[in-house]
C-alpha cells in the first residue's frame, strides 16, 4: 500500500508531549495509531466509541449498545420462549388489554 496522504494537526503542545510519552512507552507511533484508526473506520464505517462523547451519543444508540452487551445472558426457564417472555414483560408493563 502506498502512502502518500498527509495530515497536519493542531493540537496543544503539552497534550502532545503526553501523548507522544504513551505512544513511546507502548512501542507505537503516531502514523501507526492513526493508521489504525483509519482502518477501523473504514472497516466499520464508524468512529470507535471510545471517541464519542457520552452526551452526543443518541438515547437508542445508548439502549442499543446496552442490550449488545447483555444479550445472551439472561437465560429463560425451561419451556418459556423470548416471545412469552416478552408477552410477560409487556402484560406486567401495561397491563393485558385484551
Amino acid at each position: 500500500m502506498t502512502s502518500d496522504a498527509v495530515l497536519n494537526v493542531r493540537l496543544p503542545q503539552d497534550l502532545k508531549d503526553q501523548g507522544s510519552r504513551v505512544l513511546k512507552k507502548n512501542h507505537v507511533t503516531v502514523t501507526g495509531v492513526i493508521r489504525r484508526l483509519y482502518e477501523y473506520m473504514e472497516r466499520e464505517q464508524k468512529i470507535p466509541d471510545c471517541l464519542i462523547e457520552d452526551e452526543q451519543i443518541p438515547l437508542r444508540e445508548k439502549r442499543r449498545q446496552i442490550l449488545r452487551s447483555v444479550a445472551g445472558s439472561i437465560h429463560l426457564p425451561a419451556g418459556l420462549d423470548e416471545d412469552d417472555a416478552r408477552g410477560m414483560y409487556l402484560d406486567a408493563k401495561h397491563g393485558s388489554v385484551l
